[in-house]
């Protein structure tokens, strides 16, 4: 009998009651922003700067509207002016060169690695373009920042983190507390997928190091050197069970799913060693709605999928 997986890809998990009593309360008393408070209270948002930065250990933070405007707020903030460079990531998603491009500079994109990382030899090649790169910890990999951070300091290069997620306010402060546990619970899920697709032939899983501390709130999967329209079949298999994925390589965007020679906006140059990583990168949304046995299903049916594409590619 074919397993087929029934569950949705999008559906997050309900926002906890003290979330919703607490905005229930700002709703209640009418002072929606930071600028509007009554004597001697300290904002929802505020308060929520505190708290995250305390969180984090940082000793700022600042709550804006999106990631977006997060990004060019500290573009702004390096002086960045028009036609200005800026170095970034080619594997990333459309917000993060449009923030570039939204203060009037132009993108430069630095390649990207199999283990789905910011290339490095690359950067080293491409610092003396620029005096900020922004860069994108895309889909939670993370580079050797040791590395990353020594070439830039040496180079007069400031390094913009882009890790930036909607966190909400009085709907957040009371979520803060089972931050952790979330993040384990996804990470939890992350390595059942990966121990049922560690060893399917033709399928390439990103390497994560032992130091890296990562939030899986999604998976990566890498079909290298296969033909398009193989992939395209693995996608449209495993969709006919159930299991929505997502391509990079495609030939046109999908929703966020798009590369740097998309974005009409970014001039670009073709980079052949990324795009051959972009060719094969899959991804998939990890919600906290799947059971540990659900990430399983996904992971039986597309090992079935990718094995039974990848035999008859292979004959």
């Amino acid at each position: 009998m074919t397993e087929i997986f029934t569950g949705t890809f999008t559906q997050q998990e309900a926002i906890p009651d003290a979330g919703i009593a607490a905005a229930m309360h700002v709703m209640q008393h009418g002072r929606l922003h930071r600028y509007n408070t009554a004597d001697g209270e300290i904002a929802e948002t505020a308060l929520l700067e505190e708290e995250y930065a305390a969180y984090t250990g940082a000793k700022f933070c600042l709550a804006v509207a999106s990631g977006g405007y997060a990004m060019a707020t500290a573009l702004r903030a390096c002086g960045i002016g028009h036609d200005e460079n800026v170095l970034t990531n080619a594997f990333t998603l459309a917000p993060v060169p449009g923030a570039i491009a939204a203060v009037g500079a132009v993108p430069v994109f630095v390649g990207v690695t199999e283990d789905l990382v910011i290339d490095l030899d690359d950067l080293a090649s491409k610092l003396d373009q620029a005096r900020v790169l922004m860069l994108s910890h895309m889909r939670g990999h993370i580079c050797d920042m040791d590395r990353l951070m020594a070439m830039c300091d040496a180079a007069g290069v400031i390094v913009i983190e882009d890790c930036a997620h909607t966190m909400g306010a009085a709907i957040l402060r009371p979520q803060l507390a089972d931050l952790d546990t979330q993040c384990t619970r996804w990470n939890d899920c992350y390595r059942v997928l990966e121990d049922g697709l560690c060893d399917v032939p033709g399928l390439t899983l990103p390497h994560r190091p032992d130091a890296e501390r990562f939030v899986a709130s999604s998976f990566q999967l890498l079909l290298l050197d296969w033909a398009p329209d193989g992939v395209a079949e693995v996608l449209d298999r495993c969709k006919a069970r159930g299991v929505e994925l997502k391509w990079f390589g495609g030939a046109e965007p999908a929703g966020f799913t798009s590369r740097y020679d998309s974005w009409r906006y970014a001039p670009s140059k073709p980079m052949p060693a990324s795009d051959r990583i972009l060719a094969g990168i899959v991804d998939m949304r990890l919600p906290l709605t799947f059971s540990l046995e659900d990430c399983a299903l996904i992971a039986r049916i597309i090992k079935t999928e990718v094995s039974a594409v990848w035999q008859s590619q292979s004959k």
